[in-house]
């Protein structure tokens, strides 16, 4: 049976059922996109929340709520620390093994972008996939190259991928097994959504369908005014559509959730907290004088920084400042804020200010793990993608490969270092020094167990030469 808010579509007389996206989940959606991108209402203000005793032009009020809207800044601390995830494994150029010159092709462009490189392209990809927690990639063709099934090699008729988001996404749907067998979206995903985010009708667009049929059969449409457009149906020999996901799914037909829909509450807070500290600091920062009697006619010390008040006796003129009190509760709940952003995403700054060595080596090794999962996950995607384009739309039956370098530094490995050295200079002996420098290089070279073991034993050779030396080199006695 169908999801409650699941749609359908009909092919060939069956009735496809898909999952489709509540307004929660396209709000939540919208505020991840807007964190990273610093867009929506980080750029209007409608994320800040209004002050209850803050006018906002209504009943007669002074509009102090809208001039704090054009203070807000936005400061985006999501941003660095996400792209800091994924950097690392393109900081070294892939290796690749040339095929044909037409694979080649495909592979030194593979979108519609110009002059976006495979690793541009794949970097991008991750980004959001981690953003929104999955997104659909998908391998296309001009129509004369799918029709054919080959390309001649011309840029015109290669293939392209490019991947869609649950914001340019009308539906999908899976087996009963949990993969992907439909996805749906406007043929234009650059139109699919107007500047508030809401869907254009169905009547001026058509949708763009990917469906693994019943029957086993890869197939391609356009569906319009509930109904199938029979000239752009076209069957593939390999679905080429490919779901990635960077989380756990919450239910076996439901796309896994964005790890960071917490981290979007805690943002919005620090636009908040920043936005009351901006907005105080500039009605206040600046201390008046407070004079006692009647101003000089020909007194000027610019504007509003004068204060008269009648009391009695008499008082020197004086500076006043306003309380700071506040403004620094504030700025110090930004950087708690902060700091708890970096923790959740196992930051390289949080990691190298842990208290804990232990702690600090722990976190440290989770990261790299992650990354070196990353890598592969993309490493495999990529020889999906390039194998896809082979078996539907280049002439030919090469074997693709690629291979992302995976040897990430340790943000701990000098506290290692330092450690085992710190023995070595306690006066150890040599037989305890050797073994101990052979621990070090493989904490150097943790992704290079020959490397370390070609290293290791001549660390040993060389110890066991200079202890032997006295016999393999016999003093000559002269008579």
């Amino acid at each position: 049976m169908p999801n409650i808010n699941a749609k359908s579509i009909k092919f060939e007389g069956v009735d496809y059922y898909y999952n489709t996206f509540s307004t929660t989940d396209i709000t939540e959606y919208k505020g991840l996109r807007d964190m990273y991108y610093g867009t929506g209402g980080f750029s209007t203000g409608s994320y800040l929340e209004k002050f209850p005793r803050e006018g906002d032009g209504t009943n007669g009020t002074t509009d102090f709520f809208g001039v704090r809207k054009k203070l807000a800044h936005y400061e985006n601390v999501f941003k660095p620390e996400l792209e800091a995830m994924v950097d690392p494994i393109f900081a070294k150029e892939q290796v690749r093994r040339e095929v044909n010159p037409v694979v080649d092709l495909f592979v030194q462009g593979p979108t519609k972008k110009d002059n976006e490189s495979m690793p541009e392209y794949q970097r991008r990809k991750e980004i959001e996939t981690k953003l929104y927690g999955a997104v659909w990639e998908v391998l296309d063709a001009p129509s004369a190259t799918a029709m054919t099934g080959a390309s001649n090699g011309a840029r015109e008729l290669m293939p392209y991928s490019f991947y869609v988001n649950p914001l340019q996404i009308e539906g999908y749907a899976f087996d009963e097994g949990g993969a992907l067998k439909m996805i749906i979206y406007f043929e234009d995903i650059d139109q699919r959504n107007n500047e508030n985010g809401t869907y254009v009708s169905s009547n001026e667009y058509k949708w763009k369908v990917w469906l693994r049929a019943d029957d086993g059969r890869n197939v391609t449409f356009n569906y319009h005014a509930e109904a199938v457009m029979e000239d752009s149906v076209l069957f593939l020999e390999e679905f080429p559509v490919s779901l990635l996901e960077d989380n756990s799914r919450y239910q076996g037909n439901v796309i896994a959730k964005s790890k960071y829909i917490d981290i979007l509450t805690v943002v919005k807070k620090i636009y908040n907290t920043t936005s009351w500290f901006n907005d105080s600091f500039f009605k206040n920062c600046f201390a008046f004088l407070a004079i006692n009697g009647k101003v000089p006619d020909d007194m000027d010390l610019g504007n509003d920084s004068t204060f008269m008040y009648m009391g009695e006796g008499v008082n020197a003129p004086g500076y006043v400042a306003p309380p700071t009190a506040h403004l620094t509760v504030m700025i110090d709940e930004v950087a708690r804020l902060i700091r708890e952003i970096k923790q959740n995403m196992n930051s390289t700054v949080s990691i190298a200010s842990t208290a804990s060595g232990e702690a600090r080596m722990e976190a440290d090794r989770r990261r790299i793990e992650k990354l070196k999962q990353d890598a592969q996950d993309i490493q495999d995607q990529e020889k999906w993608l390039v194998n896809v384009a082979l078996t539907n739309y280049i002439d030919g039956s090469w074997d693709y490969i690629v291979v992302y370098p995976k040897d990430f530094e340790s943000l701990t490995k000098s506290d290692e270092l330092n450690s085992l050295q710190m023995l070595i200079d306690a006066g150890v002996s040599e037989q305890v020094a050797k073994e101990i420098r052979a621990d070090m290089i493989k904490i150097v070279y943790p992704s290079d167990a020959d490397r370390a073991d070609e290293l290791a034993k001549m660390e040993i050779a060389s110890v066991t030469e200079t202890n032997n030396d006295t016999f393999d080199n016999p003093p000559t006695i002269e008579e």
